[in-house]
């Protein structure tokens, strides 16, 4: 605008120097009229101009509107996100404490009592409604079968205070009983029978799993050292076992209860980094988050 407005000046001035030239000839009416022709050019962009600036005014607002109104749906959507946030947190909770009653209720054990305040309350044994072993290999006699050893689901009945732990002679029937002996709460008799049988079944197709629950017969006993050891056993004479994960998740437990929190972090950190698609290492994250 500035600059036109110049143009405008300079125009006016040849024109108050043409008419004082008028009287010198006939030149001075062809300047007037290149400045009058100027002077015409100049209002015409001068009005353009104008327009023009008016409506980038007026596109600029209504972006700045519809930038205001994007704001306001995102501070919207994070209301929302949070409240659902909010409302995931407390459903998390009561099915965390309908869980606990219903164990409780069933005479089951969570294993999350006597747990320092930093520990978390990740379960430390959760109990199977059936017990998955496989079929134990045949004696010479027996005749040949065609296929791989199958599964075998064998119910996990309690067994009643009177029933001893005594070998069957046969390895699925003693490991289901030290099974039932652990589901029934009585973790000094699953010890011993977990004992034995790997006393007698050292390398048996259970041996890895009466290894695993013997060290959690001992977590549950709190004798933390001892269960410390067992786990270590379970890691490294049946390293391609299932329990291996678990493993080293329950030994973190065991440090952490023992006061050794940085031997307790680094075996969770062990599970998550090893193996992170086992429900072991999502345990393990939610004890170290709850210690942040």
């Amino acid at each position: 605008m500035k600059s036109t407005r110049a143009v405008l000046a300079i125009a006016l001035c040849l024109t108050a120097l043409t008419g004082c030239a008028g009287g010198a000839g006939g030149g001075g009416d062809q300047m007037s009229n290149t400045v009058y022709a100027t002077h015409r050019i100049v209002r015409n962009l001068e009005q353009n101009l104008g327009d023009s600036v008016a409506k980038l005014n007026e596109t600029a607002a209504g972006l700045e509107s519809r930038v205001e109104q994007t704001e306001e749906q995102s501070r919207r959507l994070q209301g929302l996100i949070e409240e659902n946030q909010m409302k995931l947190d407390r459903l998390q909770s009561d099915l965390s404490r309908l869980a606990d009653a219903l164990y409780r209720h069933m005479g089951l054990s969570t294993g999350i009592s006597s747990v320092p305040a930093n520990e978390g309350s990740a379960p430390m044994y959760v109990p199977q409604d059936d017990v998955v072993v496989e079929q134990p290999p045949m004696a010479q006699s027996d005749p040949p079968m065609e296929s791989q050893p199958t599964q075998t689901v064998i119910p996990s009945t309690p067994l009643s205070s009177s029933t001893s732990v005594a070998s069957t002679g046969n390895a699925a029937e003693d490991y289901k009983n030290a099974q039932n002996l652990l589901l029934d709460s009585k973790f000094s008799e699953a010890l011993t029978a977990f004992n034995s049988y790997l006393d007698r079944y050292p390398t048996n197709s259970y041996s890895d799993n009466a290894q695993f629950w013997k060290a959690q017969c001992l977590l549950k006993l709190e004798r933390y050292r001892e269960a410390l050891m067992e786990y270590d056993k379970a890691i490294t004479q049946y390293p391609d076992s299932e329990n291996v994960a678990p493993a080293h998740y329950y030994k973190g437990l065991c440090y952490m209860r023992l006061g050794q929190s940085s031997k307790g972090v680094e075996s969770l950190q062990h599970v998550i980094s090893t193996y992170p698609d086992n429900p072991a290492a999502t345990r393990a994250q939610a004890v170290l988050d709850e210690m942040n």
